[in-house]
């Protein structure tokens, strides 16, 4: 396998990603959420990691570093339902008010094998694309991160607007042009 070295290199990638999304929402004055989704093995149920809540001031950093840190926290299942996790992520963001945009941070493999179902390859994409397109119906504007340049195409073919994380300068600049691209139709 990758062994550790490449899974660790992800995580701290979608880790930097995360931050980065949380502090430029902020500089765009932008009412956001951060969470994380991480499939339980064994079961259909995936769990819904808060970071920061709409109504919180702060991104609340020990969860952040409790869901990055191998081996520790939520990080033992290293599996996700990306489907189930974008229909959860709808329905928070339903009850809010004005525009709406997600934003999906992937590794562009949604993948939960030991789950009931062996939720990965062709099953898992397609189950993934039906969700986006659920939230497109419901006015959700949706965005595709992948943090994985080397994985396939996935993120690019599945999400309407999307890029590869791969320049944490870049980084902020990427997220405003799509923010204004996505919510503010410019």
């Amino acid at each position: 396998g990758d062994g550790g070295g490449k899974t660790f290199a992800k995580i701290q990638y979608a880790k930097q990603a995360l931050v980065t999304l949380g502090k430029t929402l902020e500089s765009l004055r932008v009412n956001y959420s951060l969470r994380g989704f991480s499939a339980t093995s064994g079961s259909f149920q995936i769990c819904d990691i808060v970071m920061k809540e709409f109504e919180d001031a702060d991104i609340d950093y020990k969860t952040v570093d409790r869901v990055f840190y191998p081996n520790e926290g939520y990080n033992d299942h290293c599996q996700n339902r990306d489907g189930s996790s974008i229909r959860h992520a709808t329905q928070l963001l339903l009850k809010q008010r004005g525009k709406k945009l997600l934003i999906v941070i992937s590794d562009g493999m949604p993948a939960h094998p030991s789950g009931i179902d062996s939720y990965s390859g062709r099953f898992g994409e397609r189950d993934t694309k039906e969700a986006i397109a659920e939230a497109e119906k419901e006015g959700i504007h949706i965005v595709g991160i992948s943090i994985d340049r080397h994985a396939n195409n996935f993120v690019m073919e599945a999400y309407p607007n999307a890029f590869v994380f791969n320049d944490l300068e870049r980084f902020p600049r990427q997220l405003t042009e799509t923010y204004i691209k996505a919510v503010l139709g410019r």
